[in-house]
This record gives C-alpha cells, sequence and structure tokens, in this order.
C-alpha cells in the first residue's frame, strides 16, 4: 500500500459511483464491511466522513442509517467524526432522524440493543438532534409517527423531550 499514491487513492475514494455517492457511502451499507477496513479506509481519506451524495446531500453516516447499514458500522463512524451526526441532508434531516425512518417494526433488522447502541452514540456525540427541526418544519416526533417507530422508542422520545409535543410542522400537524 506504500507505493500507492495517497492522492490518487482518496480521488478514487471519491469518485461517484455508477448510482449514489462515493465508494465509502456504498461500503458503510455493504452487509459484510468492517469496522476496521472502515477505519483504514478513513485513514486514507480523513474528510471522507463528510463527503456528500450529490444527489441527496447525505454523508456516510446518513446513507448507513438509511440503508439499514451494520449497527457497528454507525457506532464507529459517529466515534470516527463525532460532529458529523448535526450535518444535515437535502431536506433537513440530521442522521438521527435519517435512523428513525427505519427503526419500525417492518424495515428494522436490528435488535432493541442495537437500536439503543446507535442513538446513545448519536445523543452523546449530539443531544441537540433531539429538538432538530427540518426543512418541512418537522421533528423528530413526526418523523417517528410518519413512520411508525417502536413504541418504546416514541416513549422514550418524550420522556426526554417533552416538549416536542407542542411543536406542528408546515401542515398544522
Amino acid at each position: 500500500m506504500s507505493q500507492v499514491s495517497k492522492t490518487w487513492l482518496r480521488k478514487l475514494l471519491k469518485k461517484p459511483r455508477s448510482s449514489h455517492g462515493s465508494f465509502i457511502h456504498h461500503y458503510v451499507t455493504h452487509p459484510s464491511s468492517q469496522l476496521a477496513t472502515l477505519n483504514f479506509l478513513i485513514h486514507l481519506a480523513p474528510k471522507s466522513t463528510r463527503w456528500r451524495d450529490l444527489n441527496t446531500g447525505e454523508i456516510p453516516l446518513h446513507t448507513a442509517c438509511n440503508n439499514n447499514g451494520a449497527p457497528t458500522i454507525i457506532d464507529g463512524l459517529i466515534t470516527i467524526d463525532k460532529k458529523s451526526v448535526l450535518c444535515v441532508d437535502k431536506n433537513g434531516y440530521p442522521p438521527l432522524f435519517t435512523l428513525m425512518k427505519h427503526c419500525n417494526p417492518i424495515s428494522s433488522n436490528c435488535t432493541k440493543g442495537e437500536i439503543e447502541m446507535m442513538l446513545n452514540a448519536m445523543l452523546t456525540a449530539a443531544s441537540s438532534t433531539l429538538t432538530h427541526i427540518t426543512n418541512d418544519g418537522s421533528t423528530i416526533l413526526h418523523v417517528m409517527i410518519l413512520y411508525s417507530s417502536f413504541d418504546w422508542l416514541v416513549e422514550r422520545t418524550l420522556n426526554e423531550c417533552p416538549g416536542l409535543c407542542k411543536n406542528c410542522d408546515r401542515n398544522g400537524q
């Protein structure tokens, strides 16, 4: 590896793929992704945790949350770049909102413990994302109800942020 130019490798990793995002975006969603390999790739291209998909504005953390990426990969991305949890996509969704879209009985392939691990990592990095408001005026509670999140998750969110019930989106809901 020492004979390969880091500049050339960074360009290769960042180059948009045939569908969406960079190689890193695709890697974080692959079922056999390994945290050690992710750490190595990010070591080669340190800014890759903030590379955006040109179509959606997603960073790799959004992409992993949106495509049922492995919980260890999501936790690893947050550990590597804690401030990435504050980045929003083109809809104004931080990664926490994107994760909540998929934490429901229909589309989640994670256990309660894995969901708790990802949530704890995100909230430890930036608890302010719980009170974030998206481009359309939605809060985390709106997203959770829209995508039918687990009851225990909605209850936990309401306990941690009781004022969320007072916010209305642009449709008055």
